[in-house]
């Protein structure tokens, strides 16, 4: 509580508070002619009393889906890593601007899907993203009725999304031979690009965890190992725990031990001529001592033409997987190096590869001959 002296020679006594629904801080004030100790013990409590008033008589039915999100943002951003939350950002504004003003009370399933379909139609936006539209929309519902005892749970399953502007999945996301000798000839114009790529296709290595290695700390060439306990989330700028959580080690071939050794040099290189920070033994720098921009990368690579394939970083991890694949490496190994928590996508390679084996299998019995 504070006091103000008004022009009229009056006391204002004013105490602030906070709208539990919507985080905002409003104020309640009393005046009286006097200031004395007892006064200000009395306005203190009349105060209170006045801030419980106005608290029971907030209608929590008047909260709008607007503040529901942004009530729901504030406990989702401190539950997920930075990267992952500067994504859901996107979802959460286009779900505010053209939902933000309805109240939670009022929210009906055919004005959800009539912004599902506009979304679609109007927006032109694929399927995927206007999925998990939904579903920021449905925790956001869950939470209200959860924490802000608006509950309008009971509209989730009528959501419906049109079977429209459903993206092609892509399940090549890996080169040929053929194609990787490609993608790395064109790439020996830019060394730094060359020799990112060919780690990442020899590693299984993330592109964020490959820019975030310290080649002083990091790589052991003793026992070619590489530590991985950290990447890089180019969205935020920070560093963070791996995608799964934790640290992994992984190790290298000896060709690859050359590359590694060219790389630092150059990036030693570099820290002499920019003046780089001391501690900054960053595999692969930028001018400005920052890592290599993911972006930068696969505009580059993704003007490489090949047929059907729009080639970024990711193409090179899974390319990886598929060479082990074919190596014989088990899919328990192929895991722990390319730190998967899941094995379904190493299975869906495993079951490519064997199809393609079988088909092999067969055109080698066609004309099979003992004599």
């Amino acid at each position: 509580m504070w006091i103000e002296k008004t022009k009229n020679g009056k006391f204002k006594f004013v105490e602030r508070y906070e709208e539990p629904l919507t985080g905002k801080t409003k104020r309640v004030s009393i005046t009286h002619t006097k200031n004395t100790k007892k006064i200000r013990e009395e306005m203190l409590l009349m105060l209170n009393l006045k801030i419980e008033e106005q608290l029971n008589r907030r209608d929590k039915s008047a909260i709008t889906l607007g503040q529901a999100v942004d009530r729901w943002a504030e406990i989702y951003k401190r539950t997920v890593k930075p990267s992952t939350y500067q994504t859901t950002t996107q979802y959460i504004t286009a779900i505010k601007s053209e939902l933000g003003d309805i109240l939670v009370s009022q929210l009906t399933a055919p004005i959800i899907n009539s912004f599902f379909e506009n979304c679609l139609i109007e927006k032109n936006l694929s399927r995927a993203v206007v999925t998990y539209r939904k579903s920021v929309i449905i925790r956001v519902l869950k939470y209200a009725a959860n924490n802000l005892s608006i509950d309008k749970t009971d509209i989730i399953p009528h959501f419906t999304i049109p079977n429209i502007n459903i993206s092609k999945r892509n399940h090549n996301k890996y080169l040929e031979p053929n194609e990787l000798a490609k993608v790395l000839s064109v790439l020996e114009a830019r060394s730094d690009y060359y020799n990112l790529a060919y780690i990442l296709v020899h590693t299984g290595m993330r592109y964020g965890e490959l820019v975030a290695l310290d080649y002083q700390k990091d790589i052991d060439f003793t026992d070619n190992s590489i530590s991985i306990n950290k990447t890089y989330y180019n969205i935020t700028k920070t560093y963070s725990t791996p995608k799964t959580g934790d640290s992994r080690t992984i190790y290298f071939s000896n060709d690859l031990a050359h590359v590694l050794n060219k790389q630092i040099m150059s990036a030693k290189l570099m820290k002499l001529k920019h003046n780089f920070p001391r501690d900054n033994y960053l595999l692969f720098p930028t001018v400005h001592g920052n890592p290599i921009d993911i972006n930068n990368f696969n505009f580059y690579i993704g003007q490489i033409e090949l047929p059907d394939k729009k080639i970024t970083s990711h193409y090179f991890r899974h390319t990886f997987i598929t060479m082990a694949v074919q190596n014989g490496m088990s899919k328990e190994l192929i895991a722990k190096q390319v730190g998967h928590t899941s094995q379904q996508m190493i299975d869906n390679i495993y079951s490519h590869f064997t199809k393609e084996m079988s088909n092999q299998q067969k055109e080698a019995m066609r004309n099979f001959k003992i004599v």
